[in-house]
């Protein structure tokens, strides 16, 4: 029988990660290359801080008719 895992031990050991980089790369001695604040590489926060936002126009209703 294989051998069964602790869901909430590997949740306390589990790296914080966020969905978006933090605004500044904190160095972390632990795991370098990866910030402390929010777990992103260094290099991932350069892309951020350089990433364009477009807003694109609200779609058009049309409305049908019975023809």
């Amino acid at each position: 029988m294989p051998e069964s895992t602790n869901i909430s031990a590997l949740a306390e050991s589990a790296p914080s990660v966020r969905f978006e980089p933090c605004t500044v790369y904190e160095y972390d001695e632990a795991s370098p290359g990866c910030c402390a604040a929010c777990g992103w590489l260094d290099d991932d926060h350069e892309v951020h801080a350089v990433a364009v936002v477009a807003r694109f126009p609200a779609p058009r209703r049309v409305e049908r008719r019975a023809s």
